[in-house]
């Protein structure tokens, strides 16, 4: 557990390629609202708030690294990959 509630987990990432004109629908009480954003918005909002809760920031900055939005010469690239991708974790789990 860490001082914000965290804890060390696996997170299973995939994506999945919507029509415009989907709109989710909240069913489970979770999700506050839905909004479609630009995604360098997106990855401000990662960046400069707390908007979004902490696994899911995870899962954002994950997206951003894999399609090239958050490129290999961002001053923190280095962190967050070894971070999402932590060997060392399975390693000790298994």
């Amino acid at each position: 557990m860490t001082e914000r509630g965290g804890k060390e987990d696996v997170l299973y990432v995939y994506d999945l390629e919507l029509p415009m004109d989907f709109t989710p629908r909240n069913t489970d009480g979770e999700v506050e609202a839905f909004m479609r954003l630009p995604l360098a918005e997106v990855a401000a909002l990662v960046h400069d708030t707390d908007e979004f809760k902490l696994n899911c920031n995870l899962v954002i900055i994950d997206f951003l690294i894999r399609h090239g939005l958050l490129p290999p010469d961002h001053d923190d690239y280095l962190s967050l990959v070894s971070g999402l991708r932590c060997p060392e974790y399975f390693a000790s789990n298994s």
